[in-house]
């Protein structure tokens, strides 16, 4: 069969004009290809790229965290061996006062008896009502002391539990502060996001020269 009779190769401009139109679609697929092939690529370098910094931002906070972990150990190894010395320190308090409480109505206790016995009154009932005195003077004396003891070793550990609360207040505060402002900077950089994409009104400005738009 002959290929003269074809409209397509015996009309020189209706030849012309197909093959014009075959051009301009093998340049709108090629373009189309290239156009989404780039824009392939960007949106994965942009991911990737989003990713890193998104990585960078966490391994940031993860060492401040470490960081953190690592000072607030450290106080609160300082605060407790602080208040292991304050407590032995308060074992003590006292001791020697109360003993020499003791050893005063010891002697009283003693000079009352030799008073007794240079009167002849050791032997007496007046004996035990006197010495039983002294006894209820100490009991009195060593309360007394006891108590104020008592007061003073609660007002030491009273101190100390305020300035334990104060320094892991202010140390949580400066925690919850790097927290804040660590997770404040990724979210700011994820809301200010900007991706660059190859140019879409290039693409259709390429696709007009091409007389398919």
């Amino acid at each position: 069969m002959s290929l003269m009779g074809n409209p397509l190769y015996s009309d020189p401009i209706y030849y012309g004009n197909w093959m014009a139109a075959a051009r301009a679609r093998r340049e709108k697929k090629r373009l189309t290809e290239e156009y989404h092939t780039a824009y392939t690529e960007a949106k994965e370098a942009n991911l990737k790229r989003y990713e890193d910094i998104l990585t960078g931002y966490k391994t940031r906070y993860g060492t401040a965290m470490e960081g953190l972990a690592s000072t607030r150990s450290a106080v609160t190894g300082k605060l407790a061996s602080t208040r292991a010395e304050v407590m032995s320190g308060l074992e003590g308090l006292g001791k020697e006062e109360l003993a020499g409480i003791g050893r005063r109505y010891t002697k009283e206790r003693a000079s009352a008896s030799q008073g007794l016995i240079s009167s002849g009154l050791y032997s007496t009932t007046v004996a035990p009502a006197v010495l039983g005195g002294v006894t209820r003077r100490e009991g009195y004396a060593v309360g007394e002391a006891q108590e104020r003891l008592r007061r003073e070793k609660l007002g030491y550990i009273s101190q100390l539990g305020a300035q334990e609360l104060q320094s892991l207040k202010e140390m949580s505060a400066q925690e919850l502060m790097m927290q804040t402002g660590l997770t404040k900077e990724e979210l700011d950089f994820q809301e200010r996001r900007t991706d660059e994409y190859p140019s879409e009104s290039l693409y259709v400005q390429m696709m007009k020269e091409t007389g398919m738009v």
